[in-house]
């Protein structure tokens, strides 16, 4: 790392529980490990389901410290990553994937901006109230794309100045199913592109049939019963993490829903009746 002190991870989590907790440690060729480094943890850990760059660069790290002594950059031969799942944890829920880890040298270039993350929306009436997290200090604005399908074509809806977290669509109920998603940009580029966003994964005007809606067990192993206990309810979509639909049927009174041909994983069940729709995920184990 003499040459290229800049380690990057591309990873993403879900991390539902919110205990879970990711480190890393180099090990030099002698053995010695960065086992008392504070530098080394995924914090904060982006946790919207969509992958995420994290960087460590190891220029100004001075003494890398083990228990036994510095670690020599030199020669680092080998990388341990720590997953603490944490008591709380639930499978699929805060399931962990690593795309890949590489290396880069210094620049002294102007940077592109860490991406938005946890992009989400409220239907509050005719408007979409959109919000998402600002990971990056370095951005000069955000802009926000649609389109009417995850693998489609986007076209910009709006750019919001620094540092902005929320923004307010208007929308028509004739309009289709929008899939969002943000980035960050500045002179040197844009960011990557943060989690997608579907108008069916907003809250709409279902409080009333909230507490009326039984989901059981969840996750399953693909058996779902679902009970709605007097709430007229019509439909049902289930839709994966990309927003294509993967099953619909008609929902009268307790429903068994079988889902046992999908993938294990998370999805997204919605249930419309004749004024509004309900979504809730479920886990296939």
């Amino acid at each position: 790392l003499s040459n290229y002190p800049v380690l990057k991870v591309k990873m993403k989590s879900f991390n539902k529980s919110k205990s879970l907790n990711v480190e890393m440690d180099l090990v030099d060729a002698a053995g010695q490990s960065t086992n008392l480094s504070p530098v080394f943890d995924f914090t904060p850990l982006i946790d919207d389901g969509a992958y995420y760059k994290y960087t460590f660069d190891f220029q100004n790290q001075n003494g890398w410290k083990s228990g036994l002594g510095n670690v020599d950059k030199t020669r680092i031969n080998k990388i341990n990553l720590f997953i603490d799942y944490g008591i709380f944890a639930q499978v699929a829920s805060d399931s962990l994937w690593i795309d890949s880890l590489w290396v880069e040298p210094i620049t002294t270039n102007p940077t592109v901006p860490n991406r938005p993350s946890h992009l989400k929306g409220t239907i509050n009436g005719n408007q979409l109230q959109l919000s998402w997290q600002d990971n990056s200090a370095n951005e000069d604005g955000f802009k926000l794309y649609r389109s009417t399908s995850s693998n489609g074509v986007f076209s910009l809806v709006g750019t919001y100045a620094p540092n902005a977290t929320q923004a307010t669509l208007t929308r028509n109920p004739a309009d289709p199913t929008y899939v969002y998603q943000i980035i960050s940009f500045n002179s040197a580029g844009t960011s990557d592109l943060s989690n997608l966003l579907a108008s069916f994964d907003s809250v709409t005007d279902i409080k009333e049939m909230r507490s009326d809606i039984s989901i059981f067990p969840n996750p399953s192993n693909g058996k779902f019963s679902i009970l709605t206990q007097g709430a007229a309810c019509e439909f049902i979509v289930v839709r994966n993490s990309l927003g294509q639909i993967v099953h619909q049927q008609v929902m009268t009174g307790e429903t068994t829903l079988d889902l046992s041909e999908l993938s294990r994983g998370v999805y997204f069940l919605t249930i419309t009746t004749g004024h509004s729709n309900i979504t809730k995920k479920i886990s296939i184990q």
